[in-house]
C-alpha cells in the first residue's frame, strides 16, 4: 500500500513513513495508527508527574502538552483535568543509555523557549 508523505497517525501526529501501521479499509475514513500507538499502555506513570495518567483517544479536539507546551489533536494521557501531556512525551523515559555517550543521560525540559541541541551547537 502506497501513502501519501502527508498521512498521519491519529494518535501520535507524525508520519506513518515506512514503518508498520494498521489502517481502517472503509471508504472515506482516513483512520490509521502506527502499530506502537495502536499498543500504547491504557494507563502509566510519567516522570512529569507522578500520578497515574490514563490514555485517551478520543482525538475530537485540540489540546496543549504540559510536557513540551506543544499544540496537539493526537492521543493523549490524562492525570486529571489540567495535566495533559501527548503520547509522544509520555513515551520519554526518565533516563536512557545511548552508545554516542559512555553515562546514562537523564531527560531535561528546559524552561526557556530558546532551546538548543548540545550536538548541533
Amino acid at each position: 500500500m502506497i501513502l501519501s508523505e502527508n498521512t498521519l497517525c491519529k494518535a501520535c501526529v507524525f508520519q506513518i513513513g515506512s514503518e508498520p501501521f494498521f489502517i481502517c479499509k472503509q471508504q472515506q475514513c482516513d483512520f490509521i495508527l502506527h502499530e506502537k500507538c495502536a499498543n500504547l499502555p491504557r494507563k502509566k506513570r510519567h516522570m512529569c508527574n507522578n500520578l497515574p495518567f490514563t490514555l485517551r483517544t478520543d482525538s475530537h479536539f485540540t489540546f496543549y502538552c504540559r510536557c513540551c507546551l506543544q499544540h496537539s489533536t493526537g492521543f493523549r494521557y490524562e492525570s486529571g483535568p489540567n495535566v495533559i501531556i501527548d503520547v509522544r512525551c509520555a513515551s520519554i523515559s526518565d533516563s536512557l543509555e545511548h552508545e554516542s555517550h559512555p553515562h546514562i543521560l537523564y531527560y531535561y525540559e528546559s524552561t526557556s523557549k530558546d532551546r538548543r541541541c548540545s550536538r548541533c551547537d
